[in-house]
């Protein structure tokens, strides 16, 4: 409970969507796809994460038994053309 208080997985999320801006400089990434614990849907859903209805069953680790697969589709970015 402490570390929700300190909204730990809010700021270590932000770092990440951070870093993978970055990365879009010179790398084409589209979305981000993952797999949210039932608990964490309303957090990744407050993030513009929408639910996949389909599709990704087949990426499933036994691990992810019961998880959401979610995706978040992201800005397009214009490129320097060189």
């Amino acid at each position: 409970m402490r570390y929700r208080e300190q909204k730990v997985g809010t700021r270590t999320f932000a770092l990440i969507i951070n870093s993978i801006n970055e990365l879009r400089q010179s790398v084409g990434i589209r979305a981000i796809t993952l797999f949210s614990v039932p608990k964490a849907v309303k957090f990744y859903s407050e993030s513009n994460f929408t639910a996949l209805s389909e599709g990704m069953d087949m990426y499933l680790h036994p691990s992810c038994e019961g998880c959401i697969p979610m995706y978040l589709v992201l800005p397009e970015i214009e490129f320097d053309v060189v």
